[in-house]
């Protein structure tokens, strides 16, 4: 009889537990492994946006006239270009050894099996669009998650992109725990 009783009573907590589990969501959050053809870091990602665009505004000021009154404007975005390269943070300056990505010289290049994005703790809101090489929208989202190993530090946004897609168009448009907007594109080829 107290068998009974007790299989009973641990089918039900059983029962009960999994329909807790299907109204709440699974509060445990699934394990995600980070490899180098997965995932793809925002401040990578941000830096060859800044790179490129203070390459553009240094060939722009070069072909330009000492003189010309547009050459102090171009030289203040650059400045401010290089700053907020300054403040990207390295994750493995911080103690966040991840695997690289494309392991490639340049860095732009699109994981074969890319559907992550990862964002550093001090993000508080963000938006991954991304499209193909034609402009066409492949994913969108903007649910900021925090990757279960590193629940302090580092969080991530779900895109799944096409493995077939030749090249890709990254935009993201972030605000950090300071109140400051920020948004980068960058086009990654295969």
């Amino acid at each position: 009889m107290k068998t009974k009783l007790f299989i009973t009573i641990a089918f039900l907590s059983l029962l009960m537990t999994s329909c807790i589990k299907d109204y709440l969501g699974d509060t445990g959050g699934d394990k995600i492994e980070l490899n180098s053809e997965n995932y793809l870091y925002d401040g990578d990602l941000e830096r060859i946006f800044l790179e490129e665009q203070i390459d553009r505004l240094t060939d722009e000021i070069a072909q330009l006239d000492e003189n010309d009154p547009k050459i102090e404007k171009l030289i203040k975005q650059r400045v401010n270009f290089k700053d907020r390269l300054a403040q990207i943070i390295d994750l493995s300056a911080v103690g966040l050894d991840l695997v690289i990505p494309c392991d490639t010289p340049n860095g732009k290049c699109v994981p074969r099996l890319l559907e992550y994005f990862v964002f550093y703790k001090n993000i508080e809101q963000a938006v991954v669009y991304v499209k193909n090489i034609n402009g066409e929208s492949i994913g969108i989202s903007d649910k900021l998650t925090p990757l279960p190993e590193f629940k302090n530090e580092l969080q991530y946004i779900r895109v799944p992109v096409d493995s077939h897609a030749k090249g890709i168009i990254i935009e993201i448009i972030k605000k950090d725990d300071q109140g400051n907007e920020i948004t980068s594109t960058v086009t990654l080829n295969r």
